[in-house]
């Protein structure tokens, strides 16, 4: 089998490798990548906004890596606030940054795709479990 990989890096490589060695011929075309956005200085600012009742809603490995990189640099600490990750991959990467405490959002039995409606009923705080 030829699959095409279209995994951001270093993603990419490490999925063609495991696939080449299961015997597959994989072709590496990473569509993405991720760079720090311009609003990465603004994240100290905003994060010291948050409070007990607020929260921060992690999306992607690279997104906690960049803001715990930022964080250190300037020898800040997360926020004392709530913490969602979407995914387990995030949510270990919020994990190992210092031990923050994260919820992952109920996931609904069925849903349409892009359904807007549904993804943002499933992060209201009722519908979170610890």
């Amino acid at each position: 089998m030829t699959p095409l990989v279209v995994r951001p890096e270093p993603q990419n490589q490490a999925l063609c490798q495991a696939l080449a060695e299961a015997g597959h011929r994989p072709l590496a075309c990473p569509l993405l990548s991720f760079d720090e956005g311009a609003e990465l200085a603004l994240l100290p600012e905003q994060l010291a906004t948050l409070g007990q009742g607020d929260y921060v809603i992690a999306v992607s490995v690279p997104a906690v890596t960049f803001a715990d990189n930022a964080l250190k640099r300037l020898g800040l600490a997360w926020p004392a606030c709530g913490y969602v990750a979407v995914g387990e991959a995030t949510g270990r990467a919020l994990a190992a940054v210092g031990g923050v405490r994260y919820t992952n959002p109920a996931v609904p039995a069925k849903r349409e795709v892009g359904d807007v409606g549904a993804d943002a009923a499933m992060l209201t705080s009722d519908k979170l479990y610890h």
